[in-house]
């Protein structure tokens, strides 16, 4: 449970898509790239900017703490390959 009374797991114990952050940090960054690849699909392109990214993090709350480090920490995983400054490649 969050501080706010709210879990992030709603009835049947799907994820609020509103509200990941009471899930721990592996979960919360799992439910992103999943959400990243949903929009990449969508938009039929994996190229996104650094704040396409914050925009779609904020969209379910993530918390993950600075969120620059959070994607540098991808990009070193390969999840997310920067491009150019700002401009990275979802990779999955």
């Amino acid at each position: 449970m969050s501080h706010n009374g709210k879990s992030a797991k709603g009835k049947g114990g799907q994820i609020d898509p509103n509200n990941v952050s009471s899930l721990s940090i592996p979960k919360q960054t799992h439910y992103f790239l999943e959400k990243l690849g949903e929009a990449s699909k969508q938009q039929g392109s994996r190229i996104f900017t650094l704040d396409e990214l914050n925009k779609h993090a904020k969209a379910i709350n993530l918390q993950v703490g600075d969120f620059r480090t959070f994607v540098d920490k991808l990009n070193a995983k390969s999840t997310l390959l920067m491009k150019q400054p700002k401009i990275y490649e979802y990779v999955g």
